[in-house]
């Protein structure tokens, strides 16, 4: 595949799809790729501006085919997702794309497409910045605008983490920096080398935790249709932090009571295994850590946490696992 795939990435508020709007007309070798969504089209869209809208029914009998490159199921709600097939034959013909999507969705299309993805991480200000920007769009509810503002934290962990940095303060200064960027990629992609999936993937902690009970904590996706199964809470690495940061960053999303005691007790463990080994195009580098922790979990809108009892534990993670 020749062409380039521009990702837009950031979080809510941040303004990616006007970037892309104002982008668009400047750039002739370029057009714009819609995701696909199972939520209900709003008064100022229409058909695959920004989205594809199909029901969920559809979307899952898609997921089940195949035919998504990457997909989530978002804040508890709806599915969003990149179509393969139309993103595949235009890069195949040599064309360029461009499209928006969250820090995740990123990960999966770079894994899935790393000789042809360019990405680009949109930062605008303070995190107070950007919810103000939700705000003045009044289309939130207040259930949904609080879910926003949660994940406009973890998002911008994630900032430093791609091809290219903008900040869109000024968005004339940014349109001309996405335009400087798209155009100078274009004219080297054939220079371009085959790139390792991003670097976040390549090191992923896991945790085996146990509570005063002997059993295990297991976690998996929130879906209608549970494409994932249990398993134990894994987080990547970030540029920015060691494992154990890593490690604490996840745990504090489970036990958001966590003592100081147990944040000292985490930053003593000592690793129970490290495996690295190579994957269609990255190495993966898997570093396990095991802790007792007895505390109560909290509820999340994409993902469910529950404790399992060893022989419970067994049929999710294999007759051969062993605390």
């Amino acid at each position: 595949m020749n062409g380039s795939l521009f990702l837009l990435i950031g979080p809510t508020g941040v303004g990616k799809n006007t970037l892309i709007s104002k982008v668009l007309p400047l750039i002739d070798s370029i057009s714009f790729l819609p995701s696909f969504t199972s939520r209900s089209m709003r008064s100022d869209e229409q058909e695959g501006k920004p989205y594809f809208f199909v029901d969920r029914n559809e979307f899952e009998r898609r997921i089940l085919n195949n035919d998504f490159i990457e997909w989530k199921f978002v804040h508890g709600n709806n599915y969003y997702g990149i179509g393969k097939s139309k993103a595949e034959d235009v890069l195949k013909s040599g064309k360029n794309l461009i499209t928006d999507i969250e820090v995740l969705g990123a990960i999966d299309i770079i894994d899935y497409l790393p000789r042809n993805c360019v990405s680009i991480f949109v930062g605008a200000g303070s995190k107070d910045d950007l919810v103000n920007r939700i705000i003045k769009r009044g289309s939130l509810s207040e259930d949904d605008l609080n879910i926003r503002m949660e994940r406009i934290e973890f998002e911008m962990r994630y900032e430093n983490h791609f091809d290219y940095f903008v900040y869109n303060d000024n968005l004339d200064e940014c349109v001309n920096d996405l335009v400087s960027i798209i155009q100078f990629e274009i004219h080297n992609s054939k220079y371009r080398i085959q790139k390792h999936a991003s670097s976040i993937l390549h090191y992923f902690i896991i945790a085996m935790i146990t509570n005063l009970k002997n059993e295990i904590l297991l976690v998996r996706q929130k879906s209608p249709i549970l494409t994932s199964n249990w398993s134990m809470p894994s987080t990547h690495v970030l540029k920015d932090e060691s494992p154990k940061d890593a490690l604490y960053r996840e745990l504090h999303f489970i036990f958001t009571s966590i003592s100081q005691e147990s944040k000292d007790l985490i930053y003593m463990l000592t690793p129970i295994s490290e495996e690295k080994r190579f994957l269609e195009n990255h190495y993966h580098y898997e570093i396990e850590f095991k802790l007792v922790l007895d505390l109560p979990l909290i509820q999340k809108d994409n993902y469910e946490f529950k404790w399992f009892s060893l022989a419970e534990a067994k049929k999710y993670l294999g007759d051969d696992f062993v605390i």
